[in-house]
């Protein structure tokens, strides 16, 4: 994907929207993947701005994952409404509280002191789904980051409801 955007037709600024975990802009520690934000930082340096959307409550389509080494079911019939509103251990347990509606927090424009640090130290987890997601969120396996290093804008959204299939 970072290939495609570093080397496509479109010269000056753009966008770059994909999963949380795509736009990442650095290597999870303790991980071999390399997101493509990852990439795209390398090469891009401050030019590139990782945006992650974190949510009070998300439903969304998706086909409910089964647990190895049962076959994961195709993406055709992404339809099962998944409801995911877990807040404890998140970011939005904060944010939710912080301000009523939705709003975004530029990590990378706070102070250097010791509220902006643990802000960005706070973990995040990369866990949105794509075609398949648990139904339970408990039950992901949870890839956790400091929010600060790997995202430079927070956007906050109370709920986030799934879209219509055309």
């Amino acid at each position: 994907m970072a290939d495609n955007i570093l080397n496509g037709p479109a010269g000056g600024a753009g966008a770059f929207w994909a999963h949380n975990i795509h736009v990442a802009g650095g290597v999870p520690s303790g991980s071999e993947y390399v997101p493509t934000g990852a990439r795209l930082r390398e090469a891009l340096g401050d030019s590139y701005r990782a945006v992650a959307v974190e949510y009070g409550a998300a439903r969304f389509n998706a086909v409910a994952s089964v647990l190895p080494p049962l076959q994961q079911p195709a993406a055709t019939d992404a339809q099962s409404e998944i409801t995911w509103n877990v807040l404890h251990g998140r970011p939005a347990a904060l944010l939710s509280r912080a301000h009523p509606g939705a709003y975004w927090v530029a990590l990378s424009d706070l102070p250097d002191n010791d509220a902006s640090a643990a802000w960005r130290a706070m973990p995040y987890t990369l866990d949105w789904p794509g075609w398949m997601a648990t139904p339970v969120q408990v039950l992901k396996l949870p890839l956790r980051v400091p929010l600060g290093k790997m995202f430079d804008v927070v956007v906050y959204v109370p709920e986030m409801t799934p879209s219509q299939p055309v």
